[in-house]
């Protein structure tokens, strides 16, 4: 039977890659064109919801295409443009690493915060929306004979919550409980890597302080403090919750110096995600996809056949909780 590994990432703006453009406004390189490095623009593909980020005509069932197809976002002078997010440096690296291609879900939506709308509680919410582009493509896939697993999925979140004040102190406690539903409600190995992108409001506090804004538009103290929970709750998670892994975007360039990582920074901490986790990867299923299924218990600890069985027969939160 056929297999393809998934990388899950979900997130808001710098997950989206909000100014990160394929063709830099500055130098004119086009970071989405060949010549390629290796080969994961052409054997690598991609899918992304079209939370503000147009869809394109790619398979009919998952919606899958090349890797480096342009994501077109309307910017906010309303013209369309080109972006990516840390999607492509993560293929690109595993590529390099491993020899691997793999097939990206991107599940990204500007300006959201996980208290508010990526809480598993939320019914109808951005996290059940995930779920459920990931369980129907992999589902889509099943149908045609072809099992799917998770290589690993990459969180990319937080500056929404660090600028809150009623926010940030309930980060920790917001990101255990998302993390725990992901376990339980993603048909993933348990032992599959969770990565955890760490944000940082750094340069933006830097940026208010230059100009004067501190103590007149903005409150740096706040955003500081709020920046400084949601980053420990980040590290918190990598060091008690088992497979939970952190990389850090601190020190990394910010487009205009504010929030959003530059294109050049995007691909560094997709790199950085990748280096991180994609050794811990269920490989094994894509080189002895018989013997080192059932040995390493499959998705959700299923064999490979029952696995599909699974996805196709019902939703991975209905079963998982049945």
């Amino acid at each position: 039977m056929p297999h393809r590994t998934l990388a899950v990432l979900a997130g808001q703006s710098n997950a989206t890659g909000a100014q990160s453009y394929a063709v830099d406004p500055t130098t004119g390189i086009n970071y989405l064109a060949a010549p390629y490095t290796d080969g994961a623009d052409t054997t690598s593909t991609i899918g992304w919801m079209p939370w503000l980020v147009n869809p394109v005509k790619g398979h009919e069932e998952t919606g899958q295409v090349a890797l480096d197809t342009p994501q077109l976002e309307i910017g906010s002078d309303g013209k369309p443009v080109h972006i990516f997010g840390p999607e492509i440096g993560w293929a690109r690296q595993i590529y390099a690493d491993t020899g691997q291609s793999v097939s990206v879900i991107k599940t990204a939506f500007p300006n959201t915060s996980l208290a508010g709308y990526w809480l598993p509680s939320i019914p109808g919410g951005l996290f059940s929306q995930m779920i459920t582009t990931v369980t129907s493509t992999m589902a889509a896939d099943a149908r045609r004979g072809q099992l799917d697993t998770i290589g690993a999925f990459a969180w990319f979140q937080g500056e929404s919550d660090a600028e809150d004040p009623t926010m940030a102190p309930d980060y920790q406690t917001n990101l255990s409980a998302f993390i725990i539903a992901l376990r339980s409600d993603l048909p993933a190995d348990p032992t599959t890597p969770i990565v955890l992108v760490k944000e940082s409001l750094a340069s933006l506090i830097s940026f208010w302080e230059t100009f004067g804004s501190c103590g007149t538009t903005e409150n740096c103290t706040s955003v500081a403090a709020g920046d400084a929970e949601v980053r420990a709750a980040d590290d918190w998670a990598a060091a008690n919750l088992a497979h939970v892994i952190e990389v850090d975007t601190l020190g990394l360039p910010r487009f205009g110096g504010l929030i959003h990582l530059t294109n050049i920074s995007e691909l560094a901490i997709g790199e950085k995600i990748a280096t991180a986790s994609d050794r811990l990867m269920p490989w094994q299923h894509l080189r002895d996809p018989g013997p080192a299924l059932n040995q390493s218990g499959g998705i959700g600890g299923l064999s490979g056949l029952a696995a599909v069985a699974w996805i196709v027969g019902g939703s991975a939160a209905t079963m998982a909780r049945s």
